[in-house]
């Protein structure tokens, strides 16, 4: 495979990268039932019929969806992140990047 810049790659494999890896990794992974790991708005959705909330809600942001659902619920809304978050299975090329060298900033 051509690598645009691999003397760039390898210098920062060498001396350690930082990754930010965004939605992609959600995109593979599913929860316990089998159900992919959900985006911002789609987990909006849940949310809203999870704790059957009026479809009026779907015009606020997902922050202050957990905001306001927190507020009321946080007990039950941390229980639902953690369970619908808890990853059973992913796509296996995700292992080599326990292989990197990263450094933390």
């Amino acid at each position: 495979m051509k690598i645009e810049n691999e003397h760039i790659l390898s210098a920062a494999l060498r001396n350690g990268i930082n990754l930010f890896l965004g939605a992609g990794f959600s995109l593979e992974a599913t929860d316990a039932q089998g159900d992919n790991l959900p985006l911002g708005g789609q987990l909006a959705r849940e949310l809203i019929k999870h704790f059957n909330l009026d479809d009026g809600f779907g015009n606020l942001s997902l922050p202050h969806l957990c905001t306001y659902i927190n507020s009321i619920h946080r007990d039950e809304l941390l229980t639902y992140l953690v369970k619908r978050f808890s990853v059973s299975n992913f796509d296996p090329i995700y292992q080599h990047l326990a292989d990197i060298e990263a450094k933390w900033v």
